[in-house]
């Protein structure tokens, strides 16, 4: 498991963060020395997930105050069923709508602005 907090680092959550950036690292080296024996590897990256930990006060702060938070424990499980199915990624994202189109523009926008939107959702 891994998080979308691998894609940029999350503010306030440095060290959540910085571990799933190793997660994420650890997944594609793995992939590429294992795939000759048959092996694939991969990583599931969800959003915020609605569980009983982001409900609870030890979760609360800008980010999580800032986030429309939507996705479901069902919605990353059944994206671990399509990877368990399938091997064309590495890399398996869930996202909502408004997520996913936000993912899909940061490959298009200047790190600048990425930076931007990080540093107001986080409330700094």
């Amino acid at each position: 498991m891994c998080s979308a907090s691998a894609n940029y680092g999350v503010p306030t959550n440095a060290t959540y963060s910085a571990t799933k950036f190793w997660v994420r690292g650890f997944t594609e080296a793995l992939n590429i020395e294992l795939e000759g024996e048959g092996i694939h590897v991969c990583d599931i990256l969800p959003n915020y997930v609605d569980t009983p930990m982001m409900q609870s006060e030890q979760s609360s702060g800008d980010i999580i105050d800032n986030v429309d938070i939507k996705l479901t424990a069902e919605d990353v499980s059944s994206t671990i069923w399509q990877a368990s199915q399938n091997r064309s990624k590495v890399h398996w994202h869930v996202d909502t709508t408004l997520y996913h189109v936000v993912r899909v523009l940061s490959k298009f926008l200047p790190q600048a602005f990425i930076r931007f939107f990080m540093k107001k959702a986080a409330g700094f």
